[in-house]
C-alpha cells in the first residue's frame, strides 16, 4: 500500500530522491524503480519512443546511449551544477546513468545512479563533500534540488511518450 502512495506522485512521472550515501532512492518505497504503463503499445513502440525522446534531449545521443534492441537503453551522461555562496560558487559535473527497460504496455525506469563528481578542476569530489551536512551528515537542501535534476532528465523522456506510473513489472 505504501508503495502505491510513493508512485501515485504524478501520473507517468518519477521522484526519485538522493540519499546521504550519494544514491538514488524512490521515497517511501521498498523498489528502487517506477513502472510506468503505456496501453495498447508493444515493447518495440515503447523502445523506439524512448530512443527517440533520448535523442531529442541529448546534444550527442550516440555518446551517452547504451542499448539492446526493444529491451534496454542505457544513459550515461554528465550534468553540470554550481552551487552559489555568498561569497564563491562551486561547479561541479555529475557523471550519471539511468535505464530504462520494456515490455509490451510498461517501462522501467531503474533508480539512477552517480558515478562520479568532478570539480571544476576535474579532480573527484566524493559526495559527502559536495552535498551533505558536515555537522549532521545529511543531504543539503539545495543538494537535494541540484540533484533532482535527473528527474527533469527522465520526465521529459516520458512526457513525449505519455504514460501512468505503477508498480506493475
Amino acid at each position: 500500500m505504501l508503495s502505491v502512495t510513493a508512485l501515485s506522485f504524478s501520473q507517468g512521472s518519477v521522484n526519485f530522491s538522493v540519499t546521504k550515501y550519494g544514491s538514488y532512492e524512490v521515497p517511501y518505497s521498498s523498489n528502487n524503480y517506477y513502472v510506468i504503463t503505456f496501453p495498447n503499445q508493444t515493447q518495440s513502440q515503447l523502445y523506439t519512443s524512448a530512443l527517440m525522446a533520448v535523442t531529442r534531449d541529448f546534444v550527442s545521443a550516440k555518446d551517452v546511449v547504451s542499448k539492446v534492441d526493444n529491451v534496454m537503453i542505457s544513459v550515461n551522461a554528465v550534468h553540470r551544477f554550481t552551487e552559489r555562496y555568498s561569497a564563491f560558487s562551486l561547479t561541479y559535473d555529475v557523471n550519471y546513468t539511468f535505464q530504462m527497460e520494456f515490455k509490451d504496455g510498461r517501462v522501467r525506469i531503474n533508480a539512477p545512479q552517480i558515478i562520479s563528481i568532478k570539480d571544476k578542476y576535474g579532480e573527484r569530489v566524493s559526495f559527502s563533500d559536495c552535498a551533505t551536512s558536515s555537522t549532521t551528515g545529511e543531504v543539503l537542501e539545495s543538494s537535494k534540488r541540484e540533484f533532482a535534476f535527473v528527474n527533469g532528465v527522465i520526465n521529459r523522456i516520458l512526457s513525449s511518450m505519455g504514460g501512468r506510473s505503477r508498480d506493475d513489472w
